[in-house]
């Protein structure tokens, strides 16, 4: 465990010590600032709402941003190793590739948390400070960003999938990211097909906002997640764990 502890954390300063990933949890931030403002002023027109805004946050993060955060992080914690030759040596330890698997998957869980926990916190203080009112209790929201992770780790292990089939880190972004848009419009043109699409429930976290909670459907969501979510894992570490380098 202590081991595994050591190779997420030089995972994640890894991660942290690209710039460009500083810079993103900067851009959450003022992101967050950025869409209180126009909020105070257009509130609802541009489907921007200043009552509750850490859930306006949310959503803007779990549809569109997140995804392509996870796509970006996997492709550089992934592909870039592989492509510039540094996964030798660390697979020159002696590390079982799976440790070395999971610690790269929770390194870019773990950022991606800490872009929601960061959206949460500068969005709360927006809101406060520009005095708006919280349609759902505190508690809720908390609730509900906290939901919001478990959608994500489908997503990852999929964008890992697509990094151990690519061969370049820029191929790694937009194979997953025309993958992902592919998926979403195919639910959108077979309906049918939707419930049966992990991209479908980023936002289930609604289903726990109200006074029933549609426990049935909750539950048909968990097993959703866990079937993808094992299915991807089982196909992106076979192609890691066979791969030569």
């Amino acid at each position: 465990m202590i081991k595994i502890k050591k190779d997420l954390l030089n995972e994640l300063i890894k991660i942290l010590y690209r710039k460009k990933y500083l810079l993103l949890l900067m851009f959450i931030f003022f992101m967050s600032i950025a869409f209180a403002l126009i909020g105070k002023f257009v509130n609802g027109l541009i489907g921007l709402y200043i009552s509750n805004f850490p859930m306006t946050v949310l959503s803007v993060l779990v549809t569109f941003i997140l995804p392509l955060i996870v796509f970006m992080v996997t492709a550089d914690v992934f592909t870039a190793e592989q492509e510039n030759g540094t996964i030798k040596a660390i697979l020159k330890r002696p590390v079982s590739r799976i440790r070395i698997y999971i610690s790269k998957f929770m390194a870019i869980l773990i950022y991606s948390c800490m872009i929601l926990l960061l959206g949460f916190i500068s969005s709360l203080a927006c809101g406060t400070i520009l005095n708006s009112f919280m349609s759902i209790s505190i508690g809720s929201t908390i609730v509900a960003y906290i939901l919001s992770v478990f959608p994500l780790i489908p997503i990852i292990f999929f964008a890992i999938t697509i990094s151990q089939i690519s061969r370049s880190t820029s191929g790694t972004v937009m194979i997953s990211v025309l993958t992902y848009i592919t998926i979403y419009v195919v639910t959108v043109i077979f309906p049918k097909t939707y419930p049966l699409s992990f991209t479908s429930y980023t936002s289930w976290y609604l289903l726990f906002i109200g006074s029933v909670i549609p426990v049935f459907n909750v539950l048909n969501i968990i097993v959703l997640f866990l079937a993808y979510s094992l299915i991807f894992f089982a196909i992106s570490f076979w192609l890691f764990d066979k791969r030569q380098y």
